[in-house]
């Protein structure tokens, strides 16, 4: 094959260990029926239970269908099942060079859920549905077993999907009739739209628009345009991202060991509301001193300015406040409620803040962890000092504000976490009944599902609410992050924030959102953020600069145009005139030469220049930022008289981007 402007690939994928069987697991689905909503010719749903695991022995829904994908096998007897095993994406010993190097779980199913038959009806197994899900084997332990003669499976990716094999282990179920199918899996058929549109307005009331439709902030300095593309985009809300080390560190509380006990506890709280901005507790000159200056992270900004100018714009804010350090003792307690309380006084005090969020996806391996007793236990001192806070600025300053507490801000699906904070809402940090949810937004995160999967995420998450909630009520539900694609997978996808596709399914998501009764979403997020992994940012939520203006390119004289260029990788030295011509697009391209050695090229700028920087882009021309058939690994060389020497800055290994 030949290869779109790209040298080579060197990269890795996640290795995933293999369990062993015990000697009684029998598979008692191999080679039972299996039927499917749609499948691609070479790869046909018989596969996934032929006891083979390769990429050869596949299933794969069809190209172009819409989901949900839905995946149907027939047990033929009633068996107790004690255990299912899932087997997707590429083994990692079948991967191609070009597939290997994407985003852990790149080739793997996203989003799904098991269901069985009851003998009535499809119920969902609990705790096996799984949104952004990176892993190629997963194992689901029933206990106790599960008894049912049909199991399917529903994927709501907007994209074909593949499973290698579907393991179902358990016994059969002794002096049971053969069972009768009744029920067959829905063909998916995408048949072209014959006629034209038809758009019928009424008078009628179908239900109420979101609450907030919103941005995660990213930077926010003085001087940027940020005001102004929120002004642009019309969003109503913004999550403002803190950190209590960056703002209220532990030196600017009082942290006190004598705090030991209860009741200690509830004498310094007291103490400290008589007199929020002058006690012995709060050293206000550090905080305010932290919250005017510039604090650089993944969200870098000036505090008082972001909260100042939202105000201004009436954008609400929704604070993140970040931290988990919580032990259980009431002298971490105490050193907490003045931490949380202080920022939270400040920010309602200046911008009139009133939605607090505590430390971002408690759940991801990553953002925490936090033990879910450990979070439920720090969400009721958490949201006691937002509370406060809230209450005093009314009092001191003559505010009308009502705080509302956002929690569990949770990674992707987790009905375990919802429950369980869902069931403390009505207990306080005393352990005694509260009169209130301690919780007033319910919110977690959700990405990479299309509108599909969002038809009744909503419904899902508002049932469990409901069956846990104390008083068997609901709350308002959003998601305070949300996307299409996870940037990690969006980096290496042909869609790009300009592609209709991409806006057609976020369309979508609004709308099913909206008519399941949502309250909110955040998009996340509203400028590029930089880290370790993507040091130039990523091409995530959407885009902060204007519609064709690249600034780096705008800035400099391009001195490469028009020269001349030479394909060195043969003896020849070929002229390749398309690598200078100007043009970005696919039909000015060089295609390298189909083999093995490694590939050069060279400009001849024709006299000596003092260079200012390089730009390159490579691969097709999907967008600004990514490309999957990007160039992988490269560097620039520039001739010093005597040799060619390597420029440093310009060394690429598994690079990210396609400019």
């Amino acid at each position: 094959m030949s290869f779109k402007k790209q040298l080579f690939l060197i990269c890795g994928v996640l290795a995933v260990p293999f369990l062993g069987l015990q000697a009684d697991d029998v598979n008692v689905a191999l080679r039972k029926p299996v039927t499917a909503s749609s499948q691609q010719e070479k790869f046909p749903a018989s596969n996934v239970t032929d006891g083979v695991i390769s990429r050869k022995s596949t299933w794969m829904s069809a190209e172009s269908v819409r989901p949900p994908h839905i995946l149907d096998i027939n047990l033929e007897r009633y068996y107790d099942i004690n255990r299912i095993v899932i087997y997707t994406g590429i083994p990692e010993n079948e991967l191609t060079e070009p597939e290997k190097g994407k985003a852990p779980g790149f080739w793997s199913m996203k989003n799904f859920k098991i269901q069985y038959w009851d003998d009535a009806n499809w119920t969902d197994l609990p705790d096996t549905e799984r949104t952004e899900n990176r892993l190629d084997k997963l194992e689901f332990i029933f206990k106790p077993t599960l008894q049912t003669f049909q199991i399917r499976l529903v994927s709501t990716d907007g994209e074909p999907i593949r499973i290698n094999e579907f393991e179902v282990y358990g016994k059969e179920k002794a002096n049971m009739p053969v069972p009768v199918i009744i029920n067959e899996v829905q063909k998916t058929v995408q048949e072209p739209s014959k006629t034209e549109m038809q758009i019928t307005i009424t008078k009628e009331v179908i239900g109420k628009s979101m609450k907030y439709v919103a941005y995660n902030q990213g930077y926010y300095f003085p001087g940027s345009n940020i005001s102004g593309w929120l002004e642009y985009s019309n969003v109503n809300s913004l999550r403002v991202w803190t950190s209590l080390n960056d703002y209220v560190p532990q030196s600017a509380v009082l942290n006190d060991e004598r705090v030991s006990t209860l009741d200690d506890f509830e004498v310094c709280k007291t103490e400290l509301r008589n007199n929020p901005e002058r006690n012995r507790f709060i050293r206000w000159e550090p905080v305010l001193e932290n919250c005017r200056k510039k604090q650089f992270s993944t969200n870098s900004m000036v505090f008082e300015y972001a909260l100042k100018e939202l105000k201004r714009l009436n954008i609400e804010p929704v604070l993140q406040i970040n931290s988990t350090d919580f032990d259980g003792t009431w002298n971490n307690k105490w050193k907490q409620w003045q931490r949380f309380y202080a920022l939270a006084f400040y920010a309602a005090k200046t911008g009139d803040v009133t939605m607090y969020a505590m430390h971002n996806e408690p759940n991801h391996r990553h953002a925490g962890p936090m033990k879910i007793t450990q979070y439920v236990d720090a969400m009721k001192i958490v949201s006691d000092a937002v509370y406060c806070a809230v209450q005093d600025v009314n009092k001191l300053y003559g505010k009308c504000l009502k705080s509302r507490f956002v929690s569990p801000v949770t990674a992707g699906s987790n009905a375990n976490w919802w429950a369980e904070v869902v069931k403390n809402l009505r207990i306080d940090y005393r352990g005694l009944p509260s009169d209130r949810d301690l919780l007033d937004i319910f919110s977690t995160h959700s990405y990479n599902l299309p509108a599909a999967g969002y038809a009744s995420k909503v419904s899902d998450i508002r049932k469990i609410i409901v069956e846990n909630h104390p008083m068997k009520q609901s709350l308002p539900i959003v998601y305070t992050e949300t996307g299409r694609w996870m940037n990690a997978y969006l980096i290496d996808k042909e869609e790009t924030m300009d592609s209709p596709s991409l806006f057609t399914e976020w369309a979508g998501e609004y709308a099913n959102n909206t008519l399941n009764q949502g309250y909110g979403m955040w998009a996340f997020k509203f400028a590029n953020t930089t880290s370790g992994t993507y040091p130039r940012g990523i091409k995530s939520g959407h885009h902060f600069i204007w519609q064709g203006k690249r600034i780096v390119e705008d800035a400099y004289n391009n001195v490469a145009l028009g020269k001349k260029t030479s394909d060195l990788t043969s003896s020849h030295g070929v002229i390749v005139k398309a690598i200078t011509d100007g043009d970005k697009t696919d039909v000015s391209m060089w295609v390298s030469s189909d083999t093995d050695e490694e590939k050069c090229l060279e400009i001849n700028l024709g006299k000596s220049y003092s260079l200012g920087g390089a730009v390159v882009y490579t691969g097709s021309s999907y967008g600004v930022y990514t490309s999957p058939d990007r160039v992988k690994n490269f560097n620039l060389q520039y001739w010093d008289g005597t040799a060619w020497v390597d420029i440093k800055e310009t060394m690429e290994k598994n690079a990210r981007y396609a400019q």
